[in-house]
C-alpha cells in the first residue's frame, strides 16, 4: 500500500514537472502519424477517420491506431503469412496462355480476369455450380455432402454458434471421424467470442477434430493485431465439393432463432476443378492460424468432377435461351430448369439432352462459355486488393445494370462517386440493405450514405422482411460474385475475405431471379424518406460516418 502511494506521488510529480515536454512530444508524434496518413495508400475515409481521432485525442488516438488500425505486421507475422500464401499459390499457378484465350473469347471480362490473375487466382471451367437463396437450403445440401465424405472435411467460419444447427452438424461430423475421415475446423476468435464456450476448442480436439482458432485474442493482445479478423466461410469435402457464401454456422442463419425477422443469406456450391482454389485458400489460412505446414499434395490429389465441353455448351445455350428476353429465368423453383442443374421440373426430363443434340456439331474450342474464379483477400495483400478492385471494376464497366446486396454500406468518397457516376450514366444501380439492422449505429451511417446515392439515381431498397446478410453483386446478365465481402471498408481493408466470381453459367440466372424477388419484397427508399429524417438523425449520421471505417 505504501509503495503504491509513493509510486503514484512520484508519477504525479514527474508529470507536473515535465508536462510541457510530454505534451510537445505527444503532439509531435501525432503530427508524424498524421503526415503518414496523408501519404498512405488506403481509403480516404479511413485516413480521415484516423486523422480526426488523433487530432482530437493525440495520445489515445496513436495508441488505438497501433492496436486497431495498422494494416501491417511485424517481421515474424509478415514472414509467416508470406510463406503460407506463397506455398498455396504455387499449387494454383496461372496458365497465362489459357487466360489470354479466355480474355479474348470474353473481352468484356478481360479486366476481371487480369486483375484476379495478378492476385494469383486462376480461372476454372469444368465446375458445376449451384446457388442457394436461403441458408436453410445451403445447410441441407452441405450436410448431405458431408455425410458422403470419404477422406476429409475442411470447415472455416467466422462464427460458429452452439445450438440446434451445430448439434446436428456436430453429430454427423463425429460419425465421419469414427469412420476415419479427417475433419478440420477453424473459426475466428473474435467472431465466435460470445457464441461458443471457453472450452469449445479443447472439447473439439478431445473428440478427434483437428481444430484451431484464427488470431486468438490472448496471443495477439501484446502484438496489437486484434483488428484483423478471418471473415472467410469455406467448406471443402474430399477436394471435389466446396461451399462458400455469407452464412455462418449458427442458428440465426437458418432462421431457427432470429431477433431481426427473416434472416436472408445465400451461398454457392462448387463441384469440380475450381474447388482446388477453395482447398488452397483454406490451407493457407489454416497454416497461419495453426502454425503448421500442411501437405497440399495429400489434399489436392483428389480428382474433381470432370465437366466436358459438351456440358459447357449446354450451360451457355440454356443460359442464352432462358435469359435472352429477360422474362424467363433459369433455375426457377416453380418450374423450368431447377437449381439442381438442368432438370425440367414440368416433365421430369433432362433439358441437357435436347441442348446437347442441337449443339453437338458445333462444340467450341477451349476456353468454354462458362467459368469461375474463386478468390480471397486480406490485409496481407498490402497494395493489392482484389475484392475492392472487382467491385470497382464492375461498377465502372457495367452497361445495363449492377445489383448488389450488403448488410453494411460503409463507403469512401471514391466508391460513392463511382456509384453515382454509373447511375447518372443510365446504369440501373440497385442496392439491397437490411430493413432491420443488427448494430444500432448502422442505421445512421447507412442513411447518411443513402442521401447522396439516392439523389444521383441509385435505387436503395430496405429489405422489409428482416435482415439481409447476403453479399452478392450481379451485373449485365453475365457476371456475378457471391461470397463473404460486405460493401464496407472493413471487408475491403481489414478482414480476410473470400468469394467466387462467375461468368456465363446458369447460376447467374438463378441469382438474378432471387434478386428480383428481393426487390419485390423490399421497400424502395426515396429522397422524401431522407428529407423526412429528423435533423438530429442526419447530424448524428454525419458524425458517425466519420468514424464508421473504425467500427
Amino acid at each position: 500500500m505504501v509503495v503504491q502511494v509513493l509510486f503514484t506521488l512520484l508519477v504525479e510529480r514527474f508529470v507536473r514537472t515535465y508536462a510541457a515536454p510530454i505534451y510537445l512530444l505527444v503532439d509531435l508524434l501525432a503530427l508524424i502519424v498524421v503526415i503518414y496518413f496523408v501519404n498512405r495508400q488506403t481509403s480516404s475515409a479511413m485516413r480521415i477517420a484516423w486523422i480526426v481521432f488523433i487530432l482530437i485525442a493525440p495520445f489515445l488516438g496513436v495508441c488505438l491506431y497501433y492496436a486497431w488500425g495498422r494494416v501491417d505486421f511485424n517481421r515474424s507475422e509478415r514472414g509467416k503469412f508470406k510463406e503460407s500464401m506463397d506455398k498455396g499459390f504455387s499449387h494454383i499457378p496461372i496458365d497465362e496462355e489459357y487466360s489470354r484465350k479466355l480474355a479474348a473469347k470474353h473481352p468484356g471480362d478481360a479486366k476481371y480476369i487480369s486483375a484476379l490473375n495478378r492476385a494469383h487466382f486462376p480461372a476454372f471451367e469444368h465446375t458445376k455450380m449451384r446457388y442457394f437463396p436461403i441458408g436453410e437450403e445451403y445447410f441441407e445440401s452441405l450436410i448431405e455432402d458431408v455425410e458422403q465424405a470419404e477422406r476429409y472435411i475442411f470447415i472455416d467460419y467466422f462464427i460458429i454458434g452452439t445450438g440446434v444447427l451445430w448439434n446436428r452438424i456436430h453429430e454427423v461430423l463425429l460419425a465421419k471421424i469414427s469412420h476415419g475421415v479427417e475433419v478440420r475446423i477453424m473459426y475466428d476468435d473474435m467472431g465466435s467470442l460470445f457464441t461458443v464456450s471457453g472450452h469449445f476448442l479443447r472439447r473439439l480436439r478431445n473428440e478427434g477434430f483437428k481444430a484451431t482458432v484464427f488470431s486468438p485474442a490472448q496471443r495477439f493482445v501484446s502484438k496489437m493485431y486484434l483488428n484483423y479478423r478471418n471473415h472467410q466461410k469455406i467448406v471443402v469435402i474430399d477436394g471435389s465439393i466446396g461451399y462458400t457464401g455469407g452464412v455462418n454456422l449458427a442458428d440465426e442463419y437458418v432462421n431457427i432463432e432470429s431477433r431481426l425477422g427473416k434472416w436472408k443469406d445465400v451461398g454457392i456450391r462448387l463441384e469440380g476443378e475450381a474447388v482446388r482454389s477453395l482447398t488452397v485458400q483454406f490451407l493457407q489460412m489454416w497454416d497461419v492460424a495453426d502454425r503448421s505446414d500442411s501437405d497440399y499434395e495429400r489434399y489436392l490429389a483428389t480428382a474433381g468432377v470432370e465437366m466436358g465441353a459438351e456440358e459447357q455448351v449446354v450451360d451457355s445455350q440454356l443460359l442464352a435461351a432462358e435469359t435472352g428476353d429477360g422474362s424467363d429465368q433459369a433455375g426457377t423453383r416453380d418450374g423450368g430448369v431447377d437449381a439442381n442443374r438442368g432438370v425440367d421440373t414440368d416433365n421430369g426430363t433432362d433439358a441437357r439432352e435436347y441442348a446437347h443434340d442441337a449443339a453437338s456439331d458445333s462444340l467450341p474450342q477451349e476456353p468454354g462459355e462458362a467459368y469461375c474464379i474463386p478468390y480471397a483477400d486480406g490485409p496481407h495483400n498490402k497494395s493489392s486488393n482484389p475484392a475492392l478492385d472487382l467491385v470497382s471494376q464492375a461498377i465502372g464497366s457495367a452497361n445495363g445494370y449492377i445489383w448488389l446486396t450488403t448488410p453494411y454500406l460503409v463507403l469512401d468518397h471514391e466508391m460513392i462517386a463511382q456509384l453515382c457516376l454509373a447511375a447518372r450514366g443510365g446504369v440501373d444501380v440497385r442496392i439491397a440493405t437490411p430493413g432491420k439492422n443488427d448494430h444500432w449505429y448502422v442505421r445512421y451511417v447507412n442513411n447518411h450514405n443513402f442521401r447522396a446515392l439516392i439523389a444521383a439515381g441509385v435505387k436503395i431498397y430496405a429489405y422489409t422482411p428482416g435482415f439481409i446478410h447476403a453479399k452478392v453483386m450481379l451485373w449485365d446478365d453475365r457476371c456475378v460474385t457471391v461470397g463473404t465481402v460486405n460493401v464496407d471498408l472493413r471487408s475491403f481493408y481489414l478482414n480476410y475475405e473470400n468469394g467466387v466470381f462467375v461468368s456465363g453459367d446458369l447460376v447467374v440466372a438463378d441469382i438474378k431471379e432471387d434478386l428480383e424477388e428481393i426487390w419485390e419484397e423490399s421497400r424502395l427508399l426515396t429522397d422524401e424518406d431522407m428529407k423526412a429524417l429528423p435533423w438530429w438523425h442526419r447530424m448524428f449520421g454525419a458524425f458517425l460516418n466519420i468514424f464508421a471505417p473504425l467500427m
